[in-house]
């Protein structure tokens, strides 16, 4: 009787544990039929309300380069002719002469470097060309370099041992000159006690005894004496 109670208990046993499996893969197959329905139907509820298309994105602005407030303006000349035979000696070519002549002059701004040590050359016929930017501190005129450089193309002192020409500023330099110079002054508020000529704050003949600075000066009280035009 014992052994027919025991093998009745190890039956009703496997019993339980194939019932119990079947259980479980029941339960986890209603599970995965579950999941598949809900992905089915997010899948239709998003065929049918499509999402909106990402805003674009907000274009941010560029961070201003640091520069320098410009506290005042030094006038220059090239000491160069004009042109040599067909070449032009512009802003262009002065930063080749200086990247040559004067490399420690370089300075990088806004991912350029600049050799031209001016921030404005004055051709001859009074084209106004831009040498480095305006917020690039300059390399013109020492403990001055934090004013603007403008410098007239020409050989103006009568140190000139070359005898190079314009001899003296033309008419149509002088007069870009006190246009920009005037731009300047009223963009930058630099006060008229702060236009210099580089032989006021160094040792040197530059611009020369031929530049007209008194008449350029009272042409500039002149300018700013008016409204500005629009």
């Amino acid at each position: 009787m014992y052994g027919i109670l025991g093998g009745g208990d190890k039956k009703n046993t496997e019993t339980e544990r194939v019932r119990n499996e079947r259980k479980r893969w029941a339960l986890g197959g209603g599970l995965c039929a579950l999941l598949f329905v809900m992905w089915l139907g997010g899948a239709v509820w998003r065929a049918r309300h499509p999402r909106p298309a990402p805003a674009p994105p907000i274009a941010m602005p560029k961070p201003k380069p640091k520069g320098y407030q410009p506290e005042g303006i030094v006038f220059h000349h090239s000491e160069t002719p004009g042109k040599v035979g067909k070449l032009i000696i512009n802003a262009s070519r002065i930063n080749e002469i200086h990247k040559t002549s004067h490399p420690d002059w370089a300075r990088e701004f806004e991912w350029k470097t600049y050799y031209i040590g001016y921030h404005y050359v004055i051709l001859p016929n009074g084209s106004v060309e831009a040498g480095r930017p305006e917020l690039c501190v300059g390399s013109h005129a020492k403990l001055h370099n934090n004013w603007l450089g403008i410098c007239l193309v020409g050989a103006f002192s009568r140190h000139d041992r070359h005898k190079w020409e314009p001899s003296v500023p033309t008419t149509e330099q002088i007069d870009a000159l006190v246009k920009l110079s005037v731009k300047m002054i009223r963009k930058y508020d630099i006060p008229l006690d702060h236009i210099k000529r580089h032989s006021d704050v160094w040792q040197t003949w530059c611009p020369g005894e031929r530049f007209p600075y008194a008449e350029v000066m009272a042409r500039i009280h002149l300018e700013l004496s008016r409204p500005p035009t629009p």
